[in-house]
């Protein structure tokens, strides 16, 4: 079953998209020709587009609001049980949530959520 707008036929019985003027692009990459358009980020671990649980191990007062960024060696990856492991990831990361540091609790963070944007 064809498609049309307007009496025109966008996309034919075989699903190819024809007589379609200004759209041939979606965010740079194009959408004729053969193949899929990927979906997902990469599962990679510490990638570009990855989420991190994680606690920031900042000067004392340090706040992660939303949004904010860290670079990753203020980073230690969370252990959900508690603690942290000792290594940290590469690259820049944006807090998801809202991580406070206290003074009183030494060198633990609070934990949460980042994403690697670069």
């Amino acid at each position: 079953m064809a498609i049309q707008v307007n009496g025109t036929t966008v996309i034919d019985d075989s699903r190819n998209l024809s007589n379609v003027g200004g759209l041939k692009t979606v965010g740079g990459t194009s959408i004729l020709g053969s193949g899929n358009i990927a979906t997902g980020g990469s599962t990679t671990h510490y990638a570009v587009g990855t989420y991190l649980l994680a606690q920031h191990d900042g000067d004392n007062g340090t706040y992660i609001q939303p949004g904010s960024t860290t670079a990753g060696s203020k980073l230690r990856a969370a252990v959900v049980c508690g603690g942290a492991i000792s290594t940290s990831p590469s690259g820049t990361w944006s807090g998801m949530g809202y991580c406070e540091r206290y003074s009183n609790i030494g060198s633990t963070g609070r934990t949460t959520l980042f994403v690697r944007i670069s």
